[in-house]
């Protein structure tokens, strides 16, 4: 099982893809107070899935949308019949991971459900008034950071169908009509759809940021190291500084796998040069 491990990927740079863990390959809840600490894990694993899956639809969305740009663009000379396959390929993939998402999200409800269900019945057994009543606050507020992620990654995925809906619109009315005019007809549409990126990009933003707070907050002793160590330049977004060294191993040996995935022309890197000492 992988712990954390969307969060090690972002520090280190590791593709996102390859640390989606579903909550659906671990094991079913038991009914046992021994095992209240793994429901906790197992909610945390289902948090960190919704926001792999959330980071990875708005990355598929950001390819899709810059082919498009590259086909409308007045300097475009490729072949037009290949960039409009390339075009349909990446909404296709863009829609498969939107399709992801959302079925993250009643793994994600029904794990918050069971937890906070056993946490309430099991803090009314404990004798001592005021350690009952801390328990219960707790509960409350970490209930609320759960149902920030939970409402965050809903709207992230409600302006991702949106937003792959509208590119579906331009691949069609290309596949018609490809040509000078009709593409300097879709300009104030290009600009139109920038603005939707945009507002797709601040509901992902807004839910790795309730994610981080809730695994910050929830995880258990030992699992998060403390925030703050300096990452190298374009490996770290703001929103996403927690680390978790236990599991670095893990995801770097996850990272080969994802490594050999077919990537889009646009995310290629170039080779890096050899290191002279």
């Amino acid at each position: 099982m992988l712990h954390r491990s969307l969060f090690v990927s972002l520090v280190l740079g590791l593709p996102a893809a390859a640390l989606v863990t579903g909550c659906s390959s671990l094991s079913g809840f038991s009914s046992s107070k021994d095992d209240g600490l793994a429901r906790v894990d197992q909610l945390l694993t289902c948090v960190e899935r919704v926001q792999a899956e959330s980071v990875l639809a708005r990355e598929r969305a950001d390819v899709a949308l810059g082919t498009l740009r590259e086909l409308v663009a007045p300097e475009f000379d490729g072949d037009p019949l290949a960039a409009h396959a390339r075009l349909v390929k990446q909404i296709e993939d863009s829609r498969k991971q939107a399709e992801k998402l959302e079925l993250a999200l009643p793994e994600l409800e029904d794990t918050a459900r069971a937890v906070f269900l056993a946490w309430t019945e099991e803090s009314e057994t404990i004798g001592s008034t005021r350690l009952r009543r801390q328990s219960q606050t707790r509960m409350a507020a970490t209930r609320q950071r759960c149902e920030a992620v939970q409402r965050s990654a809903t709207e992230a995925h409600i302006a991702c169908e949106a937003f792959n809906a509208d590119l579906t619109d331009h691949a069609t009315f290309l596949e018609h009509d490809f040509n000078a005019d009709s593409v300097a007809a879709l300009s104030e549409e290009i600009a139109l759809l920038d603005e939707q990126s945009d507002e797709l990009a601040q509901r992902v933003d807004a839910c790795i940021a309730a994610s981080k707070e809730y695994v910050e907050t929830a995880a258990l002793r030992g699992q998060l190291a403390q925030s703050g160590t300096a990452a190298r330049p374009g490996q770290q977004r703001p929103q996403e500084q927690a680390a978790t060294p236990k599991r670095r191993a893990k995801a770097q040996a996850t990272a080969k796998v994802a490594a050999e995935e077919p990537r889009a022309p646009e995310a290629e890197t170039k080779p890096v040069a050899q290191k002279v000492d």
